[in-house]
């Protein structure tokens, strides 16, 4: 009774190894060979052989189970904690100077997408610098967000009335840059604040340009209102015919980061978005 009870822990203790993958069934049948004769003897044998004879393998597999299980634990806590970088983000260049200085030529940037093939729908937050598809030109636009559906834009002497009320617009310092040609230009910088309190910089040439005096634009619904921050170097929504109100459904994500830096063609990391850089 004293051997059936031994032989059966033994056949026991076999299939469990066989289970974890630690033994394969040829490893059994040499072990059967050794005819052994306690558990204790069993376990010393198989880890002697084990280790003995797959040191090498054994370290090399040991290295990368640590690697791949570190790798799906930044997966998963990158997913969780902010699914931006993970998925979202969709490198864009500027090309040209109409969102100055917020975004300069050249530079590159991340914008966090919409996914409106899985249903997903852009929420307009005022004062976002967001990536649209213009289907009258058949291209991206890049342009901030002030007017919502229902509200009256205007602009009146460079300044922006949203339902009758001014748009804070403060400062008045110089800025020099080039223009799409390349030619310098000197400009008055300053600083706009819409009513949920966004702040960023806006540049003028004058105040007295062709955009800087308009009629009164009604957002329909399902559409935005958005401006260049270059505002005498920029068409938007002020020009009905190329760009005018945009559809909710046609903006494509939001801008955050610039990392390239075009005029100093250097890495860089900025905020963008919201204003506050």
């Amino acid at each position: 009774m004293a051997d059936f009870q031994r032989n059966s822990a033994i056949f026991r203790l076999q299939n469990m190894f066989v289970a974890m993958g630690s033994v394969s069934s040829s490893d059994l049948r040499f072990k059967s060979k050794l005819h052994l004769t306690s558990v204790n003897e069993f376990k010393l044998q198989f880890l002697t052989k084990y280790m003995n004879l797959d040191s090498s393998q054994m370290s090399k597999k040991i290295f990368w189970s640590v690697f791949a299980l570190g790798f799906v634990v930044c997966v998963v806590y990158l997913s969780e904690r902010n699914n931006y970088y993970f998925h979202r983000a969709k490198h864009y260049n500027m090309p040209a100077g109409s969102m100055l200085p917020t975004l300069e030529v050249g530079d590159q940037f991340l914008v966090k997408r919409v996914f409106s093939v899985f249903g997903e729908r852009y929420v307009p937050n005022r004062g976002d610098v967001v990536v649209f598809w213009n289907e009258r030109t058949g291209s991206d636009y890049v342009k901030r967000l002030v007017g919502l559906p229902g509200e009256t834009i205007q602009v009146r002497d460079g300044i922006v009335f949203i339902d009758k009320v001014a748009v804070s617009r403060t400062g008045g310092g110089a800025y020099e840059a080039k223009n799409d040609s390349y030619a310098r230009h000197s400009f008055t910088r300053f600083n706009e604040t819409l009513p949920n309190a966004v702040e960023y910089e806006i540049l003028e040439l004058s105040d007295e340009a062709q955009l800087d005096n308009t009629k009164e634009f009604v957002v329909p619904d399902g559409h935005l209102f958005v401006l260049g921050d270059n505002r005498d170097n920029s068409v938007d929504s002020r020009v009905p015919s190329v760009v005018g109100f945009v559809p909710i459904k046609d903006v494509n994500g939001v801008a955050r980061h610039v990392y390239y830096s075009g005029p100093e063609k250097s890495f860089i990391w900025r905020r963008i978005g919201d204003g506050r850089h």
